[in-house]
C-alpha cells in the first residue's frame, strides 16, 4: 500500500468513527455510497457534514487514535538500539519471568544392576530444578497533546494532498516524540545494567587495569592511554569476542546474579558500545591484515550513555568524553537495583554486552481525550501512553570499562 493509499484509508477509517460506518457524502449517489469510493471532489462535502454535525473534535481525536495505532504498529524502533523495544506479547511473557535451573545428573542403574538390591529412590524421589520467580510491573506514563484549529481541518478536507499535509504534521511531531521518549527510556536501561554489572554482580570487565596487569600498558596509564594504544585495543577485541564466545556456549553464573546458570544464544547476544570508543575500533581493525582475528560480531552505537551537554562554546564540547562515557544513578533508599543505597558514578564506560531477555521497554497501552476551547476556536488531543520496563540481572549482562 503506498503512502497516499495510506493516507486515504486512515481518513476513511477517522470518518467511519465519526459518521458511522453507513455515512458518505451527500454528493454520493445509488452506486457510490461506500467509504472507499470517497474521492478529492467529495472531500470538502465531507468535511462540511463532520462541522455541521459539531464532531471536529470527534474526527481529529479518531484520527489522533488511528495516528497512535499505525506508530505503535511500526514498533517506532528507536536511533539506539531497537531490540530493547518488546512488543506487547513479548511483555506478557516478561511481567512474571520464571526461571528453572538444571535438573540433577545421576548415574544409569539399569547398566549395573544387583540381584535383591531396591531401587525404589529413582521411582519415588522428587526432583525439582531451582526456581526463580520475579515480577516486573514498573510502568512509566505520559501524554503527548496535539493542538489543532477549526481553519486547519477545514483546509485538510479540501484535498487528499491537504489531508496528507495535515496527517504528516501530526504523525512525524508524534513519532518524533516518541522516538526520544523511548531513546530516554533506552538510556536509562542501559545505564542500570551497566551500574548493575559494576556494583551488583561483579560481572564487569575493567580493561584498563587488565591491561597494566598483563603488561600491556605501564602503571599510570589512563583510559585516553588505552585508546591511542593499538596493542591494547587489540586486547579489548580479544576480550569482548571471548566474553561473546563464552556466554554463547557455556551455562554458567558466571555473567548473570548468580541465581540460575544462563546461556545467551548468539542471535540474543547484544552489543552497544559507546561511538567515539567503536570509531577508535574501526580505525584500528582497518589497519589490521587479519581482520577475521579481531572480529567479534554485530554491535550497535550509542552517543552517550545518559546525555550530552546542554550549552557548549563549540561543536565537539557538547560531546566531552567524561560526559558521555558517564554513568550517574541518584542515591536510593531501597536500593532497588541491588547496587547499593548511595548514589553510583562510574566514568570510561565504553560498552555493554547484555542477554535479549535482560532489558526491555514495552508501550503498552494508548488512548486519547480531547477538549475544545470555544473562545480561541481550537482543539486540544491529548495522547495518554504506558511504558513498561525491566531490567533482568538473572539474564547475562557484562559492561566493559576503561578503569
Amino acid at each position: 500500500m503506498g503512502r497516499v493509499d495510506n493516507i486515504q484509508q486512515l481518513t476513511r477509517d477517522a470518518i467511519a468513527q465519526t459518521m458511522g460506518v453507513n455515512y458518505y457524502p451527500a454528493s454520493g449517489t445509488g452506486d457510490n455510497k461506500n467509504l472507499a469510493e470517497i474521492d478529492t471532489y467529495k472531500l470538502p462535502d465531507v468535511g462540511r457534514d463532520i462541522d455541521e454535525a459539531d464532531k471536529n473534535d470527534v474526527f481529529t481525536k479518531a484520527l489522533v487514535v488511528r495516528i497512535g495505532k499505525v506508530v505503535t504498529e511500526r514498533r517506532l524502533v528507536p536511533y539506539i538500539d531497537p531490540a530493547i523495544l518488546k512488543d506487547t506479547f513479548e511483555y506478557g511473557g516478561a511481567i512474571e519471568s520464571i526461571r528453572l535451573g538444571l535438573y540433577e545428573v545421576q548415574d544409569d542403574p539399569s547398566w549395573n544392576l544387583t540381584n535383591g538390591q531396591s531401587y525404589a529412590e529413582y521411582d519415588y524421589t522428587f526432583h525439582q530444578p531451582e526456581t526463580s520467580v520475579r515480577l516486573f510491573d514498573d510502568r512509566k506514563a505520559i501524554m503527548i497533546t496535539k493542538s489543532m484549529t477549526r481553519r486547519q481541518l477545514k483546509e485538510a478536507f479540501t484535498s487528499w494532498d491537504a489531508m496528507s499535509a495535515f496527517i504528516d504534521g501530526i504523525s512525524v511531531a508524534w513519532e518524533n516524540t516518541m522516538r526520544i521518549t523511548i531513546n530516554t527510556w533506552t538510556r536509562m536501561l542501559l545505564s542500570s545494567a551497566i551500574a548493575i554489572s559494576d556494583k551488583a554482580t561483579g560481572t564487569a570487565v575493567h580493561l584498563l587495569t587488565e591491561a597494566i596487569a598483563n603488561n600491556i600498558l605501564p602503571k599510570g596509564a589512563t583510559a585516553q592511554d588505552f585508546k591511542k594504544s593499538d596493542t591494547a585495543m587489540k586486547y579489548a577485541f580479544e576480550r569482548i569476542r571471548n566474553v561473546r564466545k563464552y556466554m554463547s556456549q557455556d551455562m554458567t553464573v558466571a555473567f548473570n546474579d548468580k541465581t540460575i546458570p544462563c546461556v545467551t544464544p548468539i542471535e540474543e547476544n547484544k552489543l552497544t558500545l559507546l561511538s567515539d570508543f567503536a570509531s577508535v575500533i574501526k580505525t584500528v581493525k582497518a589497519d589490521t591484515y587479519n581482520d577475521d582475528e579481531l572480529g567479534f560480531g554485530d554491535f550497535t552505537e550509542i552517543t552517550s550513555w545518559q546525555g550530552i551537554a546542554s550549552t557548549a562554546d563549540s561543536v565537539t564540547a557538547f560531546y566531552k568524553w567524561d560526559d558521555i562515557s558517564s554513568v550517574k544513578i541518584k542515591a536510593d533508599a531501597n536500593n532497588k537495583l541491588g547496587i547499593g543505597t548511595e548514589a553510583y558514578s562510574k566514568s570510561n564506560v565504553v560498552g555493554l554486552m547484555w542477554d535479549y531477555l535482560s532489558l526491555g521497554v514495552s508501550p503498552n497501552e494508548n488512548y486519547v481525550t480531547s477538549n475544545y476551547a470555544a473562545g480561541a476556536d481550537f482543539w486540544n488531543d491529548h495522547a495518554h501512553y504506558t511504558a513498561n520496563y525491566w531490567v533482568d540481572s538473572r539474564y547475562n549482562m557484562v559492561a566493559f570499562i576503561l578503569d
